[in-house]
């Protein structure tokens, strides 16, 4: 057999019926059983450990080391017989931790100290946010649920709110219906308005306040048809209530009683009044009705049936309109 070149120190040949097979060592070369295994670097122990207790709860802050640098803070305690640790980066963030920590152990609120990192920042955030308020976190998130359930996708929560505060900034939500008519008869008496004006308002939405004892905000436009329909009057009768009332919510939005949006007539329509043939008198019927007149219904009557006026227009009349050649309003 030739000379192998360096560094071939031994060469084994068995031979065998199929195959043949070499085992080479080279030289420098140690059997794995000659190496001593390798020693793992020692652990730098902390150099930083500091302790806090409350009410027999325990929680201790050490310092962590990360390929031999002091990069963060280690907090660890004991959760129903389980060690717990939570790592934050700097000392201030641990001491914050750890106080929270010892606060929920000392309340019981052991559910809160289970959650996860994350969950756990979201709710912190959340007791944060509320503390301006001062409403339980749970308490919130019910109405923030109704809210939303309301809206049904139709905006979000922050947009209803300032939709809401917009169309209510400035009314006084508290003035009843009776305390509204009033103010609408006594500024009505002081502007001009006629007696027969003021008469039949005050007619009519006394009838009106009676049925509603609540602030006028709170009168629905369902309120006023329910109320419109219970009226044992005629069409005509019941439109002219409709007009009353309608009065009174104008100068309701004017006096910010209530929303500068409030309009509960406007899906109250309008009763249809029947069409009645116009019965014009005869000259014997007229002739008839003057003789049996009361004296003090002759110049209403008179007027009526020769001077072409409406009956609300002769209302209105004053003496101070009619000269001896005409009649002038």
């Amino acid at each position: 057999m030739g000379l192998l070149p360096q560094p071939l120190r031994h060469v084994f040949v068995t031979t065998g019926p199929v195959h043949a097979k070499k085992f080479l060592f080279f030289g420098g070369m140690k059997r794995k059983s000659e190496v001593p295994p390798k020693q793992k670097a020692e652990k730098p122990e902390s150099r930083f450990r500091l302790e806090l207790t409350r009410h027999n709860n325990r929680v201790v802050i050490t310092d962590s080391i990360d390929k031999g640098h002091y990069v963060s803070y280690v907090i660890s305690y004991y959760l129903e017989g389980r060690r717990k640790q939570v790592r934050r980066a700097s000392l201030a963030d641990a001491r914050w931790e750890a106080a929270f920590i010892l606060t929920k152990l000392a309340k019981g609120e052991h559910d809160v100290l289970a959650l996860t990192s994350t969950d756990r920042l979201v709710y912190l955030r959340a007791c944060e946010t509320l503390s301006k308020c001062k409403v339980p976190l749970d308490l919130a998130v019910s109405e923030y649920v109704q809210a939303e359930t309301a809206l049904n996708g139709t905006g979000t929560l922050t947009d209803a709110v300032r939709l809401f505060v917009r169309q209510r900034a400035g009314f006084e939500s508290r003035v009843l219906v009776d305390q509204a008519v009033e103010e609408l008869l006594k500024t009505r008496r002081s502007d001009g308005s006629s007696p027969v004006h003021i008469d039949d308002l005050e007619c009519r939405l006394g009838v009106f306040a009676k049925g509603f004892s609540c602030p006028i905000c709170e009168v629905r436009d369902t309120d006023i048809l329910d109320f419109l329909l219970n009226l044992k009057f005629e069409p005509r009768t019941k439109n002219n209530y409709r007009t009353a009332i309608s009065n009174l919510s104008s100068f309701a939005r004017l006096r910010k009683y209530v929303p500068q949006d409030y309009n509960p007539l406007q899906f109250v329509p309008e009763f249809k009044e029947p069409a009645k043939p116009v019965d014009i008198l005869t000259v014997d019927d007229l002739r008839r009705l003057l003789e049996n007149a009361r004296p003090e219904f002759m110049g209403y009557l008179t007027i009526a049936a020769f001077g072409g006026l409406r009956q609300s227009e002769i209302q209105r009349l004053r003496w101070d309109h009619i000269t001896e050649a005409y009649i002038y309003h």
